[in-house]
């Protein structure tokens, strides 16, 4: 074969069609392709979907949605593991929090929960909580964060918010509500 401008150019004569690997000397990547009659392209930026030929082309595809479906497993597999573990560590912590619940600890192993919880687990682990918890300030701010995220959800009625724009400025969201703003 000859490689010229980034191609190569192989010629011969086949009985019939063979399943190849072409790798380029000093490099890592290879290619995989079927050797038959036409003029085949390899882009070794996607060395394993071959172009040109009937066959070629099938392996390309049939290489493009193996892959997709082996990572698609990978994901899932990662998934479910990482699924699995949280709530295992979810357990923990609402065991060690209802332990904890009026001790300096508590409010650390409830900043270390909250971060497990769905909006709405949120919202009733901050109304089961201990006083010394709900007092926190950064636990207070989790807690109207969680609040209004719950108010803001799609399907919830509009509540009307004041935000500040600039110092002594304020604007409400009704401000621009229906005005096509």
């Amino acid at each position: 074969g000859i490689i010229s401008e980034g191609f190569i150019k192989l010629n011969g004569t086949l009985t019939q069609p063979e399943l190849c690997t072409i790798s380029v000397k000093g490099q890592r990547t290879s290619a995989l392709l079927i050797l038959e009659e036409g003029n085949i392209t390899v882009d070794f930026a996607s060395p394993n979907a071959p172009k040109g030929t009937p066959l070629n082309e099938t392996l390309g595809s049939f290489v493009t949605q193996y892959m997709a479906l082996k990572t698609e497993k990978q994901q899932n597999a990662y998934k479910q593991i990482n699924d699995s573990c949280d709530l295992v560590i979810k357990t923990f912590l609402k065991e060690a929090l209802n332990t904890n619940q009026n001790n300096p600890l508590g409010g650390l192993v409830f900043l270390e929960y909250w971060q497990y919880l769905t909006n709405e687990e949120k919202l009733a682990a901050f109304e089961q909580a201990g006083e010394n918890i709900r007092s926190q300030k950064r636990i207070l701010q989790l807690f109207e964060q969680a609040k209004a995220e719950n108010n803001t959800a799609t399907g919830k009625p509009f509540v009307d918010f004041t935000v500040e724009t600039e110092p002594g400025k304020s604007v409400k969201l009704s401000d621009y509500v229906g005005k096509g703003q």
